[in-house]
């Protein structure tokens, strides 16, 4: 899939309704039932096979078999692309805190994580739960901006480039935290009350019509 990150992929195929969605093999927890079908891709111009089914444990060995053969990410289908969502914020602290894991796929993965939760609240504004989900967010992203070096800039190169309401707002959520931490917003109270808003700040724009937005 070229030189692309694997977050900018994982945004790309959501945009394009893609029927499969590339997923980072680290973002699946050992040992975790995952209650989404695994794909794997053998070829780029081959269709995807089922790897594993919802209710199959994601083992060591399978992790190790697919390190091995350089595979760096696994696919979903599209339908179930809310069940990944709700995998992955469940196990986003730990994914974060995992040292066999490099900063660059954590970050892709934080950065799946905050559009899969952002598309779903500008979708539906009223969600219910979701700005404490967004504070869980903006606490992790915190924790993992302190605790790894050159996480914000791992965070910005997994960005993506479209345009769509929701990818913006992570992307400027991302921008914004790192111009916090520059300009010496100290404490986490502070911190997460800033990143909050920087996430939601757009939501507003949910009751703009599409015509106008796009005019």
């Amino acid at each position: 899939m070229g030189t692309t990150s694997i977050a900018e992929q994982f945004v790309t195929a959501i945009q394009s309704n893609q029927e499969y969605i590339p997923v980072h093999i680290s973002s699946l927890r050992v040992d975790s039932v995952t209650g989404f079908d695994l794909f794997l891709r053998v070829r780029p111009d081959e269709p995807v096979v089922l790897y594993a089914e919802r209710n199959t444990p994601f083992g060591e060995r399978s992790r190790r078999r697919l390190q091995e053969n350089r595979v760096e990410y696994l696919y979903i289908s599209s339908s179930q692309q809310g069940l990944y969502r709700a995998y992955l914020e469940s196990h986003l602290p730990a994914i974060l805190q995992d040292p066999s894991i490099e900063t660059e796929a954590k970050s892709e993965i934080l950065y799946a994580s905050a559009h899969g939760l952002m598309q779903e609240i500008f979708e539906n504004p009223e969600l219910d739960g979701a700005l404490g989900r967004s504070r869980d967010l903006v606490k992790n992203t915190i924790q993992f901006m302190y605790g790894q070096r050159r996480a914000l800039r791992h965070l910005i190169l997994a960005a993506s480039t479209d345009y769509q309401l929701y990818t913006h707002a992570v992307n400027g959520f991302v921008l914004g935290m790192g111009l916090a931490l520059r300009a010496g917003i100290g404490t986490p109270k502070e911190l997460a009350a800033f990143g909050t808003g920087a996430m939601l700040r757009d939501i507003g724009m949910t009751r703009v019509p599409q015509t106008i937005r796009e005019a």
